[in-house]
């Protein structure tokens, strides 16, 4: 499994701002990461259902099914 690591760590500010509704200090840190993690992949994750979508499609599934 290839595991995420950013080029710089979170501040305590982008871990606040990211967790904001999250009191306890440990789990906030982790939603954060997490929430880094997705937004660096979100892009490229919709770019591959896209692909997915076409190709069966193309295969003759109807979209009103999938």
């Amino acid at each position: 499994m290839k595991v995420f690591s950013p080029s710089k760590s979170l501040t305590l500010k982008e871990k606040r701002i990211i967790g904001k509704n999250i009191v306890d200090a440990h789990v906030r840190d982790a939603y954060a990461a997490a929430i880094k993690a997705y937004r660096h992949y979100a892009n490229r994750l919709r770019q591959i259902e896209k692909e997915k979508l076409k190709h069966l499609v193309i295969s003759g599934h109807a979209v009103g099914k999938l």
